[in-house]
């Protein structure tokens, strides 16, 4: 016998699901900067770019965190979601934010442009393909 559901509290409890699973390892990136440590939602994040031995991250709200990690610790994480690329080896890219992937640069919704390294482009176009066919 099931006792009656309560709506207000089953949205109650997958409100709080939904916000524990976007807070997870595997759904964030956690960055260290000059002034703390911050965790960023993936989907929150455009691309990475390579600074010397630091790296930009760059965000959906216009926002620039400066990482000390290290960009190679950092674009590990990230490509270890299906989400994003690395186009370049100073880049790695969120493929949700790829507007037009042409030979030999990525343009971005931001109107960003990303340099397209001609050993990966290949590679980097059947990515963006399938990732926009899926969606």
């Amino acid at each position: 016998m099931l006792k009656p559901l309560q709506s207000r509290k089953i949205f109650h409890l997958l409100n709080r699901l939904t916000a524990q699973s976007r807070l997870n390892n595997n759904h964030s990136l956690l960055l260290r900067s000059i002034n703390g440590f911050h965790r960023l939602p993936l989907s929150d994040i455009i691309y990475i770019e390579a600074m010397q031995k630091k790296y930009q991250c760059h965000l959906i709200d216009n926002t620039t965190l400066e990482g000390l990690d290290g960009f190679t610790i950092a674009a590990r994480k990230l490509l270890h979601c299906p989400d994003f690329i690395k186009p370049h080896r100073s880049y790695v890219v969120n493929l949700n934010y790829i507007r037009d992937c042409l030979n030999n640069e990525l343009r971005l919704l931001t109107t960003v442009r990303i340099p397209l390294a001609r050993s990966v482009a290949k590679e980097v176009q059947t990515a963006f393909i399938k990732h926009h066919n899926f969606q």
